[in-house]
C-alpha cells in the first residue's frame, strides 16, 4: 500500500507546493509510482504541472463529492516536458526519456468546499476513504494541503499516514506550529479509534532539505522575537536540520 504523506502549514509561502512538487517528480525520476494530489483551491500545483485549472473535467473537488467512486476517475498523467514548459525551459531530447507522475488537479471551485462539508457526516473521512482503491496501484501520495486549518486540511492529515511541514526560520512562520501538532495529535486519536489501533499515528515531521531549515516537532510556545540554529524557540523545539 502506498505511502500518504500530507505537505502542510497553515502558513502560506513557507514552500508548500514547491516541496510537493519537487519531491514528487525526483521520485517519480527514481522510478516511484507517485500521485500528487491538489488540495489547495489556489490550484498552484496543478499550474505548476503545466495544466491549467479551468480546463479540467475532474478534480478535487469531484472527489469529494464523488468519493465512494474512489478518485481513479480524477487521475491524469503528467509528462516532463509539460513540466519544462510550465517552468519557461525548452524541451530537451534527454526529457524524453524521464519518467511521469500522476496527478489529481484543483480548480478555485474548491473556495466553497470548506462550506459544503459542515454538513456531511463523517467530514474529516472523505478524502482518505476516496483515496483507498488507488493506495495500492502507488508508491508514495502526496497531497498538498492549504494554507489553514479548515475541514479540507483536516481531512488531508486524516488520509496521510504522515506529515511534511515546510517551515522558515522567522516568529510569524513557528506561531502557528504548535496549533498544527495539537491538530494532527487530534486527528491522529480519531484516526486509531476508527482503525481500531491498526493506523499509524499521523507524525508531524517537519523535515525540510532545502534552504528552508527543518524543525522537529514539539512547539509548546514560541514567544522569542527570532530562534537561530542551535537554540531553543520554546519548551520542546529541536534544533534544525538542514
Amino acid at each position: 500500500m502506498g505511502h500518504v504523506l500530507a505537505i502542510a502549514n497553515q502558513k502560506g509561502g513557507v514552500g508548500k507546493t514547491t516541496t510537493c512538487l519537487n519531491l514528487g517528480a525526483a521520485l517519480a525520476a527514481r522510478g516511484r509510482r507517485v500521485l500528487l494530489v491538489d488540495g489547495d483551491y489556489q490550484s498552484n500545483l496543478t499550474e505548476g504541472c503545466g495544466i491549467n485549472p479551468y480546463e479540467q473535467q475532474y478534480t478535487t473537488y469531484d472527489v469529494f463529492h464523488n468519493a465512494k467512486r474512489g478518485a481513479a476517475f480524477a487521475i491524469q498523467t503528467v509528462q516532463p516536458q509539460p513540466l519544462a514548459r510550465a517552468a519557461g525551459v525548452s524541451d530537451s531530447p534527454g526529457d524524453n526519456g524521464a519518467s511521469g507522475f500522476d496527478l489529481i488537479a484543483a480548480t478555485p471551485d474548491m473556495a466553497a468546499l470548506d462550506l459544503e462539508l459542515m454538513s456531511w457526516m463523517k467530514r474529516e473521512e472523505v478524502l482518505r476513504n476516496a483515496l483507498k482503491p488507488v493506495r495500492d496501484d502507488y508508491d508514495y501520495v502526496l497531497i498538498d494541503a492549504p494554507p489553514a486549518l479548515d475541514l479540507i486540511a483536516i481531512n488531508i492529515l486524516a488520509a496521510a499516514d504522515s506529515l511534511l511541514v515546510p517551515l522558515q526560520v522567522h516568529t510569524y512562520a513557528l506561531r502557528g506550529l504548535a496549533l498544527l501538532q495539537k491538530t494532527t495529535a487530534m486527528v491522529a486519536v480519531r484516526r486509531r479509534l476508527h482503525d481500531d489501533g491498526q493506523s499509524k499515528q499521523a507524525q508531524p515531521d517537519c523535515g525540510e532539505r532545502s534552504a528552508q531549515a527543518a524543525w522537529r516537532c514539539g512547539v509548546q510556545n514560541h514567544h522569542s522575537p527570532e530562534c537561530p540554529p542551535g537554540r531553543s524557540a520554546g519548551r520542546g523545539l529541536a534544533d534544525p536540520v538542514l
